[in-house]
C-alpha cells in the first residue's frame, strides 16, 4: 500500500513538470514615467490622488505623490516624492521619500500595486494597517521636455532666446545641501533653487525671460490658485535665475497677510510673463487656505481668517466672523448673536459667515445654530458663567 502511494506521487510531480509554463506578462517599466490618477482610503477616508513619475536611474521612478480631497486637486492635503521600484510580474513598490507638503496625521505611505496587462491601471494595498486599497489609472504622458533623466540633459534644444541649464545635481546632493534648514518648506525652497539654477544667469528684473517649460508650467498652476507647492516653485525658480538676495520664506515673511501675499506674488509672475495667453491675465478666486500651507510650511504664523481646522469648529467659525479674534467688534458680534437665539430671533451672523466662507472658497455645507453660538462664547469667554446658563434655558425654552 504504501509503495503504491509512493509511486502516485511520484507520477503527480512528473506530470506537474510537464504542464506548460506560463509565461509572465512583459512589462516595459519607462511606462510608469506618466501621471497616474485615481483614489484611496485612509482610517476609513477616501482621498483623490496624483502619481507623477517624471524621472528613472537604473529601472528605479522617481516622481511626487500627491493626496487631496476628491475633486479637490488645487488644494493638496499632503505631497511627497515618491520611488518605484519593479518586481515580479508587473508588480511595483512604491516607497516614499521626503515630505513636500507634511500632512498632519498621516504615516509615510508605502505601498504595492500591479499593472494591468495594457500597464494602464494600477491597483494595490498600502503596507500600514490604517490605509487600505489603492487604485490609480493612466492620465496623461509627459513630453521630452517634462521628464527628467538622471545625468546629462534630455537631449531636447533649449527654446530659442533662453538660457541652457545646466545639467541638473540629483536628488540626494540637493538634499545633503538642503536637509539641515529647519522647515519643509524651507527645505523646499532650497531644492527648488538649486533645480532651476542655470550656469548663464538671467536678470534680476526679468528672469522669467530664461525660465524652463517645467517653471513656466508651475508659475501658470502657482499663479491660478496660489497652488501650495507650484507658487513657491515659481518663486524659487525666478530667485535662481535672476539671482534674488530674498528666498521664499523672506518674501512670504514680509507680507504674511493672504490677500497681500497673493497680490504680490501674482503681480510678480505677470511681470515675469505678460505674453502669456489670456487666461494668466483672468484674476482668479483667491484661495486663503492654499496661502495658509505656503506660510505655515515655512514656520510663519499665518494672519489670514476662516480656514479649516478640523476638529476645532468653534474656532473655525470664529474666525469666519469678519472680525479678529478678541477684537471688540468680534466680542459685539458674538454676543449680538446670542441676544438673538436667546430672543428667537434669526441670528444676522449667520449671513456675515456664509459670506466669508464663500470669499475664502469654504462652500461646503456647515451647521450654524444657537449651540454653536454658545460654543463660541463660551471658547472665548465672552459672557459669565450666569450669563451663560440664563442663555441655555432661554434657548432650550424655546426649543
Amino acid at each position: 500500500m504504501a509503495l503504491a502511494q509512493y509511486f502516485l506521487a511520484v507520477l503527480c510531480w512528473l506530470l506537474v513538470l510537464a504542464a506548460p509554463t506560463r509565461v509572465s506578462a512583459s512589462f516595459d517599466d519607462a511606462s510608469l514615467l506618466a501621471e497616474w490618477t485615481g483614489s484611496f482610503v485612509c482610517d476609513g477616508v477616501k482621498r483623490g490622488a496624483t502619481v507623477s513619475f517624471t524621472k528613472m536611474d537604473n529601472r528605479r521612478s522617481e516622481g511626487e505623490f500627491t493626496f487631496y480631497d476628491p475633486g479637490q486637486e488645487a488644494r493638496p492635503i499632503g505631497r511627497f516624492v515618491v520611488f518605484g521600484f519593479p518586481l515580479v510580474n508587473g508588480q511595483v513598490r512604491v516607497s516614499p521619500g521626503r515630505w513636500i507638503v507634511r500632512a498632519k496625521g498621516y504615516p509615510d505611505l508605502s505601498f504595492v500595486v500591479q499593472r494591468s496587462a495594457d500597464s494602464r491601471q494600477l491597483k494595490g494595498q498600502f503596507y500600514s494597517q490604517r490605509c487600505g486599497m489603492i487604485e490609480l489609472a493612466f492620465s496623461k504622458s509627459f513630453d521630452a521636455g517634462q521628464l527628467q533623466p538622471q545625468g546629462g540633459n534630455s537631449g531636447v534644444k533649449p527654446e530659442q532666446g533662453r538660457a541652457r541649464p545646466i545639467n541638473r545635481p540629483s536628488t540626494d546632493a540637493i538634499q545633503s545641501d538642503c536637509s539641515a534648514l529647519p522647515t519643509p518648506g524651507e527645505r523646499s525652497d532650497c531644492d527648488h533653487m538649486a533645480l532651476y539654477k542655470l550656469r548663464i544667469g538671467g536678470t534680476q528684473s526679468k528672469p522669467g525671460r530664461f525660465a524652463t517649460r517645467e517653471l513656466i508650467e508651475a508659475c501658470r498652476t502657482g499663479y491660478a490658485a496660489m497652488d501650495p507647492v507650484k507658487a513657491p516653485e515659481c518663486y524659487s525658480g525666478l530667485a535662481a535665475i535672476g539671482g534674488w538676495p530674498m528666498n521664499m520664506k523672506k518674501f512670504a515673511e514680509t507680507s504674511p497677510a493672504c490677500v497681500d501675499f497673493a497680490a504680490r506674488m501674482r503681480r510678480l509672475i505677470q511681470v515675469n510673463f505678460p505674453l502669456r495667453d489670456s487666461s494668466w491675465r483672468t484674476y482668479p478666486a483667491l484661495d486663503c487656505g492654499n496661502v495658509d500651507r505656503i506660510l505655515e510650511a515655512r514656520g510663519i504664523t499665518t494672519q489670514s481668517d476662516c480656514k479649516r481646522i478640523g476638529g476645532d469648529w468653534p474656532k473655525e467659525l470664529a474666525g469666519c466672523s469678519g472680525y479678529a479674534e478678541k477684537s471688540v467688534e468680534f466680542r459685539n458680534a458674538w454676543l449680538e448673536a446670542l441676544s438673538q437665539c436667546r430672543s428667537g430671533q434669526p441670528i444676522s451672523l449667520y449671513t456675515t459667515i456664509k459670506a466669508v466662507r464663500a470669499d475664502r472658497k469654504l462652500n461646503d455645507l456647515f451647521e450654524f445654530g444657537c449651540a454653536d453660538v454658545v460654543g463660541v462664547v463660551t471658547k472665548y469667554e465672552l459672557a459669565s458663567t450666569d450669563e451663560l446658563a440664563a442663555a441655555r434655558q432661554d434657548i432650550d425654552a424655546i426649543d
